[in-house]
């Protein structure tokens, strides 16, 4: 029987080393067993007969490795796979750290170790049987794709949060409709038919999948979303193409769009979360957006996650130096238990290390007697 095999990278994830971190709707650390099951294989060790090799920790759409399988026999021989098509230009675009092919092939009767294997492994494409989506940003216009073979190594925390993002839309698709497209036009027809129109925020409101535990208040919105066992949406929040894990809170007013939270993550009152990742108990008041909050770690109400400068685009810290950021954007990233507090603005790019807590200048003292006071440059002076 053909064996999964996970070959690790060679160093933690850079900006969230030795933490657990969610993937769509469940953790990263668990994805190759996810898409070995679904592709009918097993996770074990190398035995010398054929082998898929994954370079872990990794981003694996559900049908990756059944694509790499089928083009490995195909071809003959040992294959090392990176994804063609826009895709692939993504994939590469964000590897700004695990820059190593994801899925390599062994064919069986081969000689050498895994890894002299894995190494000696010739390149070759697999193609992503993607759909390509236009998409406009400030001052450009970007192509991006969607697929079920996605293939994206984790080695730094702007690879796992678009890891994320690339494979939302597919995941999403298949829970809230169907992977079949004749059973997802059906679900399709039967939620116009509820939403009495074709337009598609209203279409959205009627496929999102809510597990019988969930709560959400009746004034709140949630649109194209998955939410988890204990989830709590609160009065006028807004929750479109999100992930929200078991005992995730989104309060009142807040917003949600586009992000993943892991276990137990709060989005505060009038706090907003945009293309970002949230791990477990991680907790926003503030402004996160295409950012990754680490478990525990908070921005509080008031702090904010920039993620696009004005003198020209981002770039972010690797441990070769500083790189530029995909498309230009990013924000925010925070190991665990790190902590931002009010009035603190974090600057594109950057990342806060585990335990480490930032704060605005705050009013420590304040006076006893009565009278009129300025506080500014961390001094409380009385004014004449």
């Amino acid at each position: 029987m053909t064996r999964v095999v996970e070959l690790p990278l060679s160093a933690p994830i850079f900006g969230l080393e030795g933490v657990s971190m969610p993937l769509w709707g469940g953790v990263l650390a668990d994805a190759v067993g996810v898409a070995a099951a679904e592709a009918g294989l097993e996770v074990g060790s190398f035995d010398g007969g054929e082998t898929l090799v994954v370079r872990t920790p990794c981003a694996l759409g559900p049908g990756a490795l059944s694509a790499a399988l089928a083009a490995g026999r195909a071809g003959g021989g040992d294959a090392a796979f990176r994804l063609d098509g826009v895709l692939g230009a993504w994939a590469a675009r964000v590897a700004i750290e695990a820059r190593v092919p994801g899925v390599v092939y062994l064919a069986p009767g081969g000689r050498g170790s895994l890894l002299q294997r894995v190494e000696g492994a010739p390149g070759a494409l697999l193609d992503p049987e993607e759909r390509v989506f236009p998409l406009d940003l400030p001052g450009q216009r970007i192509e991006l794709a969607v697929s079920r073979r996605l293939v994206v190594p984790v080695g730094h925390w702007v690879e796992l949060l678009w890891a994320n993002l690339l494979g939302l839309g597919p995941w999403l698709w298949e829970r809230l409709l169907h992977r079949h497209p004749a059973m997802a036009a059906v679900k399709l027809g039967w939620a116009a038919v509820r939403a009495g129109s074709g337009d598609p925020d209203r279409l959205a409101a009627k496929v999102s999948c809510l597990h019988p535990t969930a709560k959400v208040h009746p004034s709140a919105t949630v649109q194209g979303s998955w939410l988890g066992a204990d989830v709590r949406v609160g009065a006028g929040a807004v929750v479109r193409g999100a992930v929200l894990a078991q005992g995730a809170r989104v309060e009142e007013l807040a917003i949600c769009d586009a992000a993943v939270l892991g276990e137990r993550a709060l989005v505060e009152r009038q706090g907003m979360v945009k293309y970002a990742v949230l791990g477990r108990e991680a907790v926003v008041g503030g402004v996160v957006q295409l950012g990754v909050v680490g478990p525990g770690a908070s921005v509080k109400r008031g702090a904010y996650g920039l993620d696009q400068g004005l003198s020209g685009e981002v770039r972010v810290q690797t441990r070769r130096g500083l790189v530029p950021a995909p498309a230009g954007f990013c924000g925010l990233c925070l190991g665990a238990g790190a902590h931002v507090g009010t009035g603190v603005r974090v600057a594109p790019g950057r990342a806060l290390g585990a335990g480490v807590v930032v704060l605005a200048d705050a009013l420590s003292k304040p006076p006893v007697a009565a009278g009129s006071y300025v506080f500014r440059d961390g001094r409380l002076d009385e004014l004449e």
